[in-house]
C-alpha cells in the first residue's frame, strides 16, 4: 500500500535538515520585482530577496501558484495531503482545490488550510510527514492536522507596518497606522488573519513581551524563531527564550520571499505548538 505524500507551498518555514528524507514537496509562489520574475526559493534565496528589497524603491509583487503547477505536484502521486497558508492571506489553497477537482477519480487529494504560514506551516506540514511516514491513513493525517492548526502560536514584532499597509495584508492592524512611527507592533496569526496584539515603544520591549506571552502559553511540544533579516536579534531572542523552555531544542529560520515582502526586514517572531 503506497504511502501518502504531503504537498505545501513556499510560504512555509523549516528548521535546517527538517526536509531530509521527508516525502515532502514544496510548490514555490511567485515573487516580482518591476519585469522580473521569480520563484520563490528557486530561484531566488531569502538572502538575495532581502538584498533586493532594501535597494527596491516599489515594493515587490507576490502571487500565487497557478493550477497548472499544482497538477504537476499532484500527477505524481495517488495519494495526497496538501496543507498550505490561510485562504484569508493568500489563494494559494484556491489554486491547489481546482487542481485538486481535475484530478482523475483514483486520485485521493485532500487540501486543507492551515490558517497560517511560515513555521506553524511547517510545524502542521512535518507532523503530517511524520504520520505518513508512519503508515497511516489519508483519514488518520487530516483529523489529527484539522486538531493541530487551531492550536499553533505564532507572535511576531514589525519594525513598521508599511509593508503590511503596501501589500493589502493590513486587515484589523490597520487602526494602528496613525501610530506608525511611534510604535513597534505586536501581531499575532489568528484564524488566518493578521491581528494586533499590543504596541510598545521600542522593539526590546516588544520582544521582552514576546517572552512573556510564550511563557504564559504552557507546554510546547515544538517551538522556533523566524526573522526576516534580523538574526543577531533572532540568536539572542532564543538564548533568552531557553530560560523558559529549557532543554528544548529552538530552531531559528529566515523566512522567505513572500512573508518577506508584507513584512519587510526586522521582523522578529516566536511560533509553537502546544502539547
Amino acid at each position: 500500500m503506497s504511502r501518502a505524500v504531503v504537498i505545501t507551498d513556499s510560504t512555509v518555514d523549516f528548521p535546517v535538515g527538517a526536509l531530509d528524507g521527508q516525502r515532502i514537496k514544496v510548490v514555490p509562489l511567485y515573487v516580482m520585482f518591476g519585469n522580473e520574475q521569480f520563484r520563490d526559493r528557486v530561484n531566488l534565496s531569502s538572502d538575495e530577496f532581502f538584498i533586493k528589497l532594501q535597494k527596491s524603491r516599489d515594493l515587490p509583487k507576490t502571487s500565487q501558484p497557478t493550477p497548472a503547477d499544482f497538477l504537476k505536484a499532484y500527477k505524481k502521486d495517488p495519494k495526497i495531503i496538501s496543507i498550505h497558508v490561510s485562504a484569508k492571506l493568500s489563494g494559494t489553497l484556491q489554486s491547489a482545490n481546482k487542481a485538486r477537482d481535475e484530478m482523475p477519480g483514483n486520485f485521493d487529494i485532500r487540501t486543507l488550510d492551515s490558517q497560517t504560514l511560515s513555521l506553524g506551516l511547517g510545524f502542521l506540514v512535518m507532523r503530517a510527514a511524520e504520520l505518513a511516514e508512519g503508515g497511516e491513513s489519508l483519514d488518520n493525517i487530516e483529523a489529527e492536522i484539522k486538531q493541530m492548526i487551531p492550536r499553533i502560536r505564532l507572535f511576531g514584532v514589525l519594525d513598521t507596518l508599511l509593508y503590511l499597509e503596501k501589500g493589502g495584508r493590513i486587515g484589523k492592524v490597520s487602526s494602528w497606522l496613525g501610530s506608525l512611527l511611534q510604535i513597534k507592533p505586536i501581531i499575532q496569526i489568528k484564524d488566518g488573519e493578521v491581528m494586533p496584539v499590543e504596541r510598545t515603544r521600542s522593539k526590546a520591549k516588544a520582544i521582552e513581551r514576546l517572552i512573556e506571552i510564550f511563557a504564559g502559553e504552557g507546554g510546547m511540544t515544538k517551538i522556533g524563531i523566524i526573522h526576516a533579516a534580523a538574526e543577531t536579534e533572532a540568536k539572542e531572542l532564543a538564548n533568552r527564550l531557553k530560560t523558559v523552555y529549557p532543554g528544548k531544542n529552538i530552531p531559528i529560520v529566515q523566512t522567505g520571499t513572500i512573508i518577506g515582502t508584507h513584512s519587510g526586514p526586522g521582523l522578529i517572531g516566536i511560533c509553537g505548538s502546544p502539547k
